[in-house]
């Protein structure tokens, strides 16, 4: 797959603007250490700090990348660092008048985090990079005195907050919250509980929340909550014959997680709410379905399912793929990192057709570092990142792999850029797009890199900004194609001259739910900025 030709030039610039050089990724292991095995995978990019010691990135989205950085009084506050951007640079996202700020999830022109409060508490934050004038807004709690963010999708964020309980009551009752950050009045949804005293939100997809909630029996059960609904309620989702489960990620309808049988075992799970009869599916194990064993979290994308399951001969996590809409649909063992006798796997992350994780020898005597795993290629293989050094891995977009880099003491935020993954990526032509008011309407622009052997589709659809939907434009949303070699597409939308004096205003676009193994390139959100005819 190509790298999008914005984002190829800005690994040059980052490289001058921090004044690091590119690691090379077949250069020797220090210490003579010939024997761990290093791939020429990726080109990997230092972010640099806000003027501290430290800094590491939790999560990317197209060219987005945010994190938490040292600043030079020795804080930490929260960052966005734009790859695409003409001069990229590490921007403080700032504070809520306390101390330290982090940021954990960022989708489109929305970035969540938490920040401490002078008062020493901790609350959730949402920052529109958008905005004209970007701020951190509190997102407040439901009663309490905390709240912790999770997930964000398309400006709904989900986690947990303290309740009016939490405070009152010996034990903490915490309960799963929604916010909407796109909302005209946005404010703290509380999701309730499946009848016992906490719940947490782990995971959004488009309206659908999933997490885990105490029962009236005290057990722990995966949830998933429509927001969309007309009489929304928290849906159990049961288990596999146990006492306990926990949904850990959604796509569409589709909630994974694990869960428990009664006989104690723990096994991944696949739960797709639009079934006609929705059913726990046990997606069994790697090795000796007797004895059960999942690790970390499990993820899906694009239908495809990742995670940890446990090999019993050595005792180990070994990572793996399950392709739900395959037609004989089987666990996939995504193997050791090639060179290595035997690999200990501890997370995943997935995004497409590429797996990412954090791996190490099973004797434990290495630092950890990252791997990397292309589904759709010819030859699938693990194979490692080639830092040399102790490096997590924490989030996939595309061809974008973000986490951080241990160097002695310090931690360095960190950017690898696949050189060679087996899918197309489609995009918006740019970000900025201005239109006259008296136009009556505007084109937008697409384009496909990487392969084009294939037909793909993507979804766009409008959002209202300082320009306003029925207002100042009607709003759009439907489907574009890509013909097989097609690499051009386009859409339009109407704009409205409502005859008043008003300045410039903006409307987002955003791209979602590619089709045809095809990926959301970057920038996957646009801004159309409308010029006033009446002045």
């Amino acid at each position: 797959m190509l790298i999008h030709p914005r984002l190829a030039s800005a690994v040059v610039l980052t490289t001058v603007v921090t004044g690091l050089a590119l690691a090379s990724p077949a250069q020797a292991a220090p210490g003579g250490r010939p024997d761990r095995p290093s791939h020429p995978t990726a080109t990997r990019i230092d972010l640099g700090t806000l003027g501290g010691r430290n800094s590491e990135a939790s999560a990317v989205d197209g060219s987005v990348v945010v994190g938490s950085a040292t600043a030079d009084h020795g804080r930490r506050h929260a960052f966005a660092y734009d790859l695409a951007a003409a001069e990229p640079v590490m921007r403080d996202l700032g504070t809520l008048g306390g101390g330290a700020t982090g940021a954990v999830d960022v989708d489109g022109p929305f970035v969540v985090g938490s920040a401490r409060l002078p008062s020493g508490v901790f609350h959730a934050f949402v920052y529109d990079l958008a905005a004209a004038e970007p701020v951190m807004r509190d997102l407040g709690t439901l009663g309490g005195r905390t709240t912790e963010v999770a997930d964000l999708d398309q400006g709904i964020a989900v986690g947990q907050s303290d309740t009016v309980e939490s405070v009152d009551a010996a034990a903490l009752a915490p309960h799963a919250f929604a916010y909407d950050a796109t909302a005209a009045e946005p404010h703290l949804q509380d999701l309730g509980t499946l009848g016992g005293s906490h719940s947490e939100a782990t995971a959004v997809s488009g309206t659908i929340v999933v997490g885990s909630s105490a029962t009236v029996s005290g057990d722990v059960h995966a949830f998933a909550y429509d927001l969309a609904a007309d009489h929304p309620v928290m849906r159990d989702l049961g288990t596999l014959g146990g006492l306990s489960s926990e949904a850990t990620d959604v796509e569409g309808s589709v909630v994974v997680g694990n869960a428990y049988d009664a006989a104690g075992r723990s096994y991944p799970f696949a739960y797709d709410l639009a079934a006609p009869t929705p059913v726990m599916e046990n997606l069994g194990t790697l090795e000796r379905p007797e004895r059960g064993g999942t690790g970390t979290r499990v993820r899906i994308d694009d239908g495809v399912v990742a995670g940890t399951s446990t090999i019993y001969s050595p005792r180990r996590l070994r990572a793996f793929a399950y392709d739900l809409d395959a037609p004989q649909p089987v666990m996939q063992d995504l193997g050791n990192v090639a060179g290595a006798a035997s690999t200990y796997v501890s997370g995943t992350e997935i995004d497409g057709d590429v797996v990412v994780g954090t791996w190490r020898a099973l004797q434990r005597k290495d630092e950890p570092s990252a791997f990397v795993y292309d589904l759709g290629a010819a030859k699938p293989t693990m194979v490692d990142l080639g830092s040399w050094d102790h490096t997590e891995p924490a989030d996939v977009s595309g061809d974008v792999v973000v986490g951080a880099v241990r160097h002695g003491r310090r931690y360095r935020a960190t950017v690898w850029v696949l050189r060679d993954t087996s899918r197309p990526q489609v995009a918006f032509r740019g970000f900025d797009h201005t239109v006259d008011e008296d136009d009556g309407r505007v084109t937008i622009r697409l384009r496909r890199y990487g392969r084009a052997d294939r037909a793909v589709t993507v979804r766009y659809a409008t959002r209202s900004g300082q320009a306003e939907a029925g207002q100042d434009f009607v709003p759009a949303s439907g489907t574009v194609r890509f013909a097989r070699g097609a690499r051009k597409a386009s859409f339009t939308v109407r704009i409205l001259d409502d005859r008043r004096r008003e300045g410039q205003q903006a409307f987002l676009l955003n791209l979602s739910h590619p089709s045809g193994r095809a990926l959301l390139g970057s920038p996957r959100w646009a801004q159309v900025m409308i010029a006033p005819s009446d002045q």
